[in-house]
This record gives structure tokens, sequence and C-alpha cells, in this order.
């Protein structure tokens, strides 16, 4: 995904621009060059232009212009390429341009009472995010783990807008890279870029959320390369160094718990962990409430109950497909009728 420059605030342009120059510090640059930068687990891409060639006599040579680009490349270019080192010096000028893409796309925001079932697992996460501003010792870590479709990242989302915290997401795929130490070089950038904006908001709580885990951190039994190897080295000592239980947390998720490294889900590092499991016969109820809400139906309270009890082993999102199907009957009746 690629995130529009525009949408970020000066002072965000400001962080953007100290962590492109590190990033390219020491490196070999040249026009049309596409810079694939992450900020906050979100993707940026840069493309270096060269400057006019009046432009270029009056600038020292190391002045580098880089303008935000989303188009592709034109194959028929007539600029010559230029090849320049970038030192850890250099005035780097970013110019922010719009984009026709359409990036209108909001994303609903879940609350607490948007999830049915979970009243302890939810009453446990809130307290223990909110420990920091009490004199007890606050988790680093949390793994939340247990089967497929239970609610899991939508837990996380419905805790980050009650206790108003910013997410930013690690994915595992976006951070494998085939060159050797870059995807070492991904994870420290990243928790970098999230300590310098942790320090613009020390009031704010800001969520370190990696999905499935095991895909990043795997059981040392069952590392088959070495690049997991040195991987999960460097995020557990990237933890151990910038997770503060203050402002920055992490909170994992995994399928398959016996599956994720040992060594991470020690204390200090992974300090609680919660099972998020098949919702009972009560649970299930609260979440076909819920669900049912936003479609027209004539069930009554001991028909939903009725419901409830003959759906033993359902997930949430079986509950939620079941609803779904429902819906899409009554709307194949209502046009047949």
């Amino acid at each position: 995904a690629v995130t529009p420059c525009e949408s970020h605030s000066t002072n965000e342009r400001r962080l953007i621009t100290i962590c492109l120059k590190h990033q390219l510090a020491n490196r070999i640059v040249f026009n049309e060059q596409h810079i694939d930068f992450v900020y906050l687990g979100q993707s940026i891409i840069f493309r270096i232009e060269p400057q006019q060639q009046q432009q270029q006599q009056q600038q020292p040579i190391n002045d580098i212009n880089l303008i935000d680009s989303l188009h592709l490349l034109s194959l028929d270019s007539s600029l010559p390429k230029f090849y320049r080192i970038c030192p850890l010096t250099t005035s780097i000028n970013i110019h922010f341009e719009s984009t026709t893409v359409n990036n209108n796309i909001q994303v609903k925001s879940i609350s607490l009472l948007d999830i049915g079932g979970l009243k302890k697992e939810k009453s446990d996460l809130i307290d223990l995010l909110l420990t920091s501003t009490t004199n007890y010792i606050p988790p680093r870590g949390i793994l939340l783990h247990g089967p497929k479709g239970c609610g899991k990242t939508m837990l996380i989302n419905a805790i980050a807008h009650e206790i108003s915290a910013t997410i930013i997401r690690i994915n595992p795929s976006d951070i494998y890279s085939r060159h050797y130490g870059e995807s070492e070089t991904k994870l420290k950038h990243l928790f970098a870029q999230t300590t310098m904006t942790k320090n613009n908001n020390l009031k704010k709580k800001y969520l370190l959320i990696v999905e499935n885990i095991e895909s990043l951190c795997p059981n040392q039994e069952r590392i088959t390369q070495q690049l997991e190897r040195r991987l999960t080295t460097t995020f557990i000592e990237l933890l151990d160094r910038y997770l503060d239980g203050k402002n920055i947390f992490l909170i994992a998720t995994t399928n398959r718990l016996d599956s994720v490294d040992t060594d991470l889900r020690r204390p200090g590092r992974i300090d609680e962990e919660i099972e998020i499991g098949i919702p009972n016969q009560q649970d299930r109820f609260e979440i076909l409430k819920i669900k049912l809400q936003t479609i027209s139906n004539d069930l009554n309270e001991e028909q939903l109950k009725l419901v409830a009890e003959r759906t033993h082993g359902f997930s949430g999102s079986d509950l939620e497909n079941l609803c779904r199907k429902g819906k899409m009957k009554y709307f194949t009746i209502e046009l047949l009728f």
C-alpha cells in the first residue's frame, strides 16, 4: 500500500525527512530511482528527480530533490543517468506532490460495544494497558492466542479506540527481503521512527501490532533458514531496547502458540498471554444479537437463544457468515415474493 505524503502533518514530514536522510546515508543514488520508505508501518514511495541544468550549476552536487511519485517510469525518458553518493550531511528537499489516486477509503472505528462476549478478556486488556498511569508495573508485551476467526484483530482495534492509542502494524511479509541485512534494517527503522514520533507526544500510547507473530519469531526448533534466526534475534533486541511499558506496547497474535519463539515469550518481553477461544453459548448469543442489529429479522430473544445453542463450536466469523447468509436469503425471498 502507498500512503500519499500530503496526508502527513508538517511535524510528520520533518520526521520523514530525518529518517529518510539516515536511510540514504552513504548510498549511491541516481535519477528516476524509486525508493520504498517505510514510515510507522506504512510504505511511501519516493522518486529521485534530477535538478534542471541551470539549477545544478547553482547548487552543490550533494543537493538532491526527492519527489513523491506514484506513477510509473516512462521507458523513453531522455533524462541522462547520474550517480551520486549521498553522505549524511546531504541537504534533502522533499516535495510533496498531490496524487490522483483515490485514497478516500475510511475504516469504521470499532468500539468494545461492537464485540459480543469476551467480557473478561476486554477487561483484562484495558487494565493491563492502563496500568502505566498507576504504581503497578505495566506489561511490555501481550500475546493474544486462539483459533482463527475468534476476534483477536477486532479486539485489538477496539481496545486501541477505547484508550485512544495509535496502532503501528508490523507485517512480517513486508519485513522479509532477499538482500542480506535489509530485513533487519527495516525493523530498526520502524522502531526508530516509532520512538521519534513518541518523543513528540509523550502522553499518547502506541501499540506495535504483529499478527501471526510466529512468522516473524518462529520457535527455534522449527527455524530452517539463517534469515529467520537473524530476524528473531534482531526483533528481540529491539523490543528490549525500545519497549518501555509506558507509551509503547507490543501486542502480538498467533493461532499456533507452540510455534512462537520461547525467548520472546519470557517475562520482560511478553508478560501476559491471553487466550481468545471459541465463544460459549452466552457469547454466541451476544455476537448474534450485535450482528443482527443491521439485518431485518423477526427473531425474538428465545429464538435467538435457540440459534446460539445450536451453533456450538462456531467462531465469531462463523456466526457473522451465518448472519450474512441469512441476510442474502431474506433478500432473495423479498425479490421473489
